[in-house]
């Protein structure tokens, strides 16, 4: 037993290896597609934070969401700032929770699950991560990220719902982790 199984980490095999790498360079490329300004931004990356979160597990997804964040941050051009990078941990690890090791995901969980990320990551944390780069008002922002969560939200709950049930994403989780 190697030291990552003793803490319930499963080892990856060179196809979980593989698929993380592609995951990963899937959501640096997504993350150069988005739509808005910066402060009220919509991509498809919550996708791959998902797929990662339901076939890897917390301690792959929080890496994985870690790496995604700096490097799409320096590819960007724009400086790093260490509080979106803990927002994609943060994220990521409620995905994980929510979604390891499930054989079945109901909208029930990935309602609760989305609104969670919704409130917490997206309204407060993100929001005050604005707040502090560029010193603006909180509660100003607040209700501008406020509107576009009631709008993005709904779509995010049934975008995770068509792509967990998604009878060949099932079958690749059972090929890569026999």
């Amino acid at each position: 037993m190697n030291t990552l199984e003793r803490y319930g980490v499963k080892s990856l095999t060179t196809n979980g290896v593989t698929l993380l790498g592609i995951l990963l360079a899937i959501e640096l490329i997504l993350k150069r597609f988005t739509i808005g300004p910066d402060v009220v931004k919509v991509s498809l990356v919550f996708v791959v934070t998902t797929l990662i979160a339901y076939w890897f597990g917390p301690m792959w997804s929080v890496i994985i969401a870690a790496i995604g964040d700096i490097l799409g941050t320096a590819l960007s051009g724009q400086p790093i700032f260490i509080g979106f990078t803990l927002s994609a941990i943060v994220g990521a690890l409620i995905y994980s929770l929510a979604f390891y090791n499930k054989e079945s995901i109901s909208l029930t969980r990935i309602i609760i699950t989305s609104c969670i990320i919704a409130i917490l990551v997206n309204l407060f944390m993100n929001t005050l991560w604005i707040k502090m780069l560029y010193n603006v008002d909180f509660w100003a922002y607040f209700n501008v990220r406020l509107v576009k969560n009631l709008i993005t939200t709904p779509i995010q709950i049934i975008v995770i719902y068509l792509v967990l049930n998604y009878l060949p994403i099932k079958n690749i989780k059972q090929k890569i982790f026999k």
